[in-house]
């Protein structure tokens, strides 16, 4: 079934209004692919599970190209923001200007909010996100915002960047339910209010993605996020949360319902470090817990961005059991050290070549067996290979 309209008629971010339900129209041929790392919100804070999340994304976006594809655009899942945590700030009221914030300070911040003992109710955060929707984000989300794109730099992580607020902007939840409706999805709840949306006879399970309070399943901040522009890319793929991945499976199953070809890739997230220091869990799950700045002064930065590479993606997985060890990413970036000083020039290797033979039946290049591959010791990695994918 094609999926509804890309919303071609949709008013600008900020604009404060919304057209109706759009037509269906046919869905994309295109070959270019569409990346949502689910897992890397602008407006959450940078925890290590984000820079997995980040380098595995970056992994598969820059290897199509010299694997002979073409390099898949990204898209961050803007519409989904934490609102009880823009509520719980405004209710303690934060000791400095937004600008002011640190991603050390938001993230204990965000701490204290999530040891919260009570659930906020909806009623209370529907003003934040009617505001969202309308161009007026909370001012500590445009400061995340900026925080999340340092980090995309300190990461080498390009092409990762919010879209800017006066681009178009996520469907309303009306416009997703009219989608889903029209594909003979929905199916309204016992409760007032409520939507149920599926069809079980044709492999779709039954969920409630809206709540009779109005409260929106993270399913439907997806849709808003990836209807307006689904139809211009051949395939979607998702990189979500392992934990998540029954919300995936279901939400894959309605994109495909509705004419989206969508796949998804779960990763596990980053355990904590090892508990063998004073301080509060944002110490020891956050970015700022990697020794980026130690490293880089002792090898480089070229050598800590193919170790971050190293270590993230090919020796933690897709579904690392052990937890983040300093000690094993200083050895990473031993490693690197060595594939950089090893690397073969252009005129010495086959850099096509080299990357075909981690092409898998999806004719993508796989990110953890490519990634893997220089921990080898038997050949030199093309310079090619190193410049284009991981440095």
């Amino acid at each position: 079934m094609p999926m509804s309209s890309a919303l071609r008629s949709r008013a600008p971010r900020g604009s404060g209004t919304r057209t109706a339900a759009p037509p269906r129209v046919q869905a994309a041929t295109r070959a270019r692919d569409l990346l949502m790392p689910l897992l890397a919100g602008p407006t959450e804070p940078v925890t290590l599970t984000t820079v997995k999340c980040l380098l595995w994304a970056d992994v598969i976006r820059r290897s199509a190209g010299p694997a002979g594809g073409a390099e898949p655009d990204v898209l961050l899942p803007g519409s989904r923001q934490d609102f009880g945590f823009w509520e719980y700030l405004d209710r303690v009221g934060p000791e400095a200007e937004p600008a002011g914030l640190s991603s050390r300070r938001l993230a204990e911040l965000h701490d204290a909010y999530l040891a919260q003992p009570w659930p906020i109710g909806y009623d209370l955060l529907r003003g934040y996100a009617e505001a969202a929707d309308e161009g007026r984000p909370h001012p500590v989300a445009a400061r995340m915002r900026e925080l999340f794109e340092q980090s995309c730099r300190m990461l080498g992580v390009r092409g990762f960047e919010p879209p800017p607020p006066q681009g178009p902007g996520p469907a309303a939840v009306s416009e997703v339910m009219a989608a889903l409706e029209d594909a003979g999805l929905v199916r309204h709840g016992g409760r007032a209010g409520q939507v149920v949306v599926g069809a079980p006879d044709k492999g779709v399970p039954s969920r409630t993605l809206l709540g009779a309070d109005g409260r929106p399943h993270p399913v439907v901040h997806l849709l808003r996020d990836l209807l307006p522009v689904a139809d211009r890319y051949g395939t979607v793929i998702l990189l979500h949360a392992h934990r998540m991945s029954g919300d995936y499976v279901f939400a894959v199953k309605l994109l495909r319902h509705l004419g989206v070809r969508a796949e998804r890739l779960a990763l596990t997230k980053v355990l904590p470090a090892p508990d063998d220091r004073p301080g509060p869990p944002s110490d020891r799950v956050h970015l700022w817990r990697l020794p980026l700045d130690e490293l880089a002064g002792e090898h480089g930065e070229q050598a800590v961005r193919l170790a971050l590479r190293l270590y993230f993606v090919a020796a933690l997985g897709k579904h690392n059991v052990e937890p983040y060890r300093d000690d094993l990413l200083r050895r990473t970036v031993t490693r690197a050290v060595r594939v950089l000083e090893g690397a073969s020039s252009p005129q010495e290797s086959d850099t096509f070549g080299f990357l075909v033979r981690w092409v898998g039946a999806d004719g993508r290049v796989d990110p953890y067996r490519l990634t893997a591959s220089l921990f080898g010791r038997r050949e030199r990695i093309p310079d090619e290979i190193l410049r284009r994918v991981f440095l």
